[in-house]
């Protein structure tokens, strides 16, 4: 059986709608939802750009401040300065020397008066001309081991002078005030002397209120039950068995350092 050939160009096609469509059919709904999806992701991808802008300009500030501190460590290492130059260089100013020098006098005066003891209504007899030679007693009484003693005379507006005896270790100065009213009977003119630390004003304040405190406080119990230690009122530490130290009321403006 013979096959008869047919020319392409006498091809016929069939009409496009008989023709199957092989593109499925998209609804409305379903177009406005990817489009949705799309603004969507395209949202994140924004702000992610942002953040990372904002990231990148904060990386480049710390970044310049990095060189920046670098650099003044770089200048400050080229200068080889030492600790002891920058303070040096700080005390040239006359208000900073006379700031350490106030502060190494407040210091070197507190000193002092810890290692002093100051002797009221002391009763020296007129031929007493050495006060050293008085010192001297004193500390041999108190069984104070110091080689020298200096004594100073201190004028009050009404009756004898203040005594200053000035010790050279803060604690013979302790030792003398516990000891003093043991031994003041046997010491010319100290009989009916008191002695006291060598306070400051604001110190001597608050002694005199703490002793005020102590003398109320006395004269309620009508015995010696309270005295002041270390600027404030406590109370007297008694062993068990002795007996109490007798007192004798007294006006509270009256001061006292038994």
């Amino acid at each position: 059986m013979s096959s008869t050939s047919i020319p392409s160009d006498s091809i016929i096609l069939a009409p496009a709608e008989d023709r199957e469509s092989k593109t499925p059919e998209m609804s409305f709904e379903d177009l406005y939802r990817v489009v949705v999806e799309m603004s969507t992701s395209l949202e994140q991808v924004t702000l992610q750009n942002n953040k990372l802008v904002q990231l990148n300009g904060e990386l480049i500030k710390k970044v310049e401040s990095l060189e920046l501190s670098v650099k003044e460590l770089k200048e400050n290492c080229a200068s080889k300065k030492t600790f002891a130059q920058v303070v040096t260089a700080g005390l040239k100013s006359s208000a900073a020397q006379v700031s350490f020098i106030k502060a190494a006098e407040i210091a070197n005066d507190t000193e002092k008066r810890n290692a002093a003891v100051i002797l009221d209504k002391v009763e020296l007899p007129e031929n007493v001309s050495d006060d050293g030679q008085f010192g001297q007693a004193l500390l041999k009484a108190c069984e104070v081991q110091e080689d020298s003693v200096s004594v100073f005379r201190l004028q009050k507006r009404v009756g004898p002078p203040l005594l200053k005896i000035q010790l050279q270790k803060k604690e013979d100065a302790r030792k003398m005030m516990s000891q003093f009213n043991k031994i003041k009977s046997t010491v010319q003119g100290c009989s009916s002397a008191i002695i006291r630390p060598d306070l400051s004003k604001p110190e001597r304040e608050r002694q005199r209120a703490a002793w005020k405190e102590a003398v109320m406080k006395n004269n309620k119990a009508g015995e010696f039950l309270f005295t002041v230690r270390n600027l404030e009122c406590v109370k007297v530490q008694y062993k068990e068995g002795e007996a109490h130290r007798a007192w004798e009321i007294r006006e509270t403006r009256t001061s006292n350092t038994q």
